[in-house]
């Protein structure tokens, strides 16, 4: 895949960002990253983590191996799965949902004066996103 396929399936601006060091990935963005890609999001992860560690992709696949046997073993999985469960329980929040309250957050904060970049900021989302849900609120507004 060449540059430019990468930075259209991707955005120009969000490749741009994480070229100049501008951007940290999130998870959200490995895996989007990934799907790009065709890989598994955590061969993605590991690649950064061989990096980080000087070793091969081998080695750390291996490394993370013995460390979930260990937790498996240990009963740590078990126990992370059941909390897993019962947060997913307790929140049940629909992706759309959550997208609306997000939406009705950043429409407030436009009506409080705040402009996009601040607005990122204060929510922990990337610029990109809250221009996105900007263009939403305004295309809404202009009905």
């Amino acid at each position: 895949m060449s540059q430019d396929e990468f930075s259209e399936a991707m955005g120009r601006h969000y490749t741009s960002w994480l070229e100049n060091g501008n951007s940290s990935v999130t998870l959200d963005k490995v895996v989007a990253i990934a799907a790009v890609l065709k890989v598994e999001p955590l061969v993605m992860i590991a690649l950064c983590e061989s990096v980080r560690k000087g070793q091969s992709i081998q080695e750390t696949m291996r490394g993370a191996l013995v460390d979930t046997d260990f937790l498996g073993q240990s009963g740590l999985l078990e126990a992370f799965q059941t909390e897993v469960d019962r947060a997913q329980s307790a929140e049940r929040i629909s992706n759309e949902t959550r997208q609306r309250l997000t939406e009705v957050k950043i429409e407030a904060l436009l009506q409080a004066g705040l402009d996009q970049k601040t607005i990122a900021k204060n929510l922990e989302l990337s610029p990109a996103t809250v221009s996105r849900y900007c263009k939403k609120i305004r295309e809404k507004n202009s009905l």
